[in-house]
């Protein structure tokens, strides 16, 4: 989709080609440093203060974008995919112990979080482990997540471990993701 600049102010357009420039140098840095897995692309690009854990076990492939104050975190044997031309928005958390794999052309809103893991099992947790603080059980997963090609998630989305979400889905804004949706689904709850 192109711009329309007509009704914009032209020092807004001067802000919009700075940050857009700031956004390309900074990814150009990140991949250049070897921050990424060999696999990865040099065109990526991220707004300010993104933030990575074992960033060696993340992929990103052409033209995957994200926001401001991206977190992308693998914990022991846990990846990260992303697919050409995905994009996602400001304030996204994607965290992984498994694999979490996100396919081509995916839209991803801001505030969402994608995270294939818990602190402690819940109902073994509160039978048994109650004077364990949560920040020292140990991970546990349901398994991988997988996002198919074309997917549109909104804005506030979570997506829980175990999950796949069909090519060509849509999930609502603020929608919580604890199971499978079949291909070129709206899911909302």
């Amino acid at each position: 989709m192109k711009r329309d600049f007509k009704n914009e102010a032209p020092i807004n357009i001067v802000i919009r080609i700075i940050r857009a420039v700031f956004k390309r140098v900074r990814g150009k840095c990140y991949f250049y440093l070897g921050s990424f897995s060999q696999e990865s692309s040099p065109e990526i690009t991220f707004g300010k203060g993104a933030r990575f854990i074992n960033s060696k076990s993340i992929t990103l492939k052409d033209n995957v974008h994200f926001g401001l104050l991206s977190r992308l975190e693998c914990f022991g044997k846990g990846v990260i995919f992303i697919g050409k031309s995905s994009s996602c928005g400001d304030y996204v958390h994607i965290g992984s112990v498994s694999s979490i794999s996100i396919g081509k052309n995916v839209l991803i809103g801001s505030n969402v979080l994608i995270i294939d893991h818990n602190h402690g099992s819940p109902k073994i947790d509160l039978e048994s482990n109650t004077k364990v603080p949560p920040r020292e059980r140990p991970l546990s997963t349901k398994g991988l997540i997988i996002i198919e090609d074309n997917v549109w998630i909104g804005d506030g989305v979570v997506i829980l471990s175990g999950v796949t979400i069909g090519a060509g889905s849509i999930i609502g804004a603020n929608t919580i993701v604890k199971n499978n949706i079949d291909s070129n689904t709206i899911y909302a709850t």
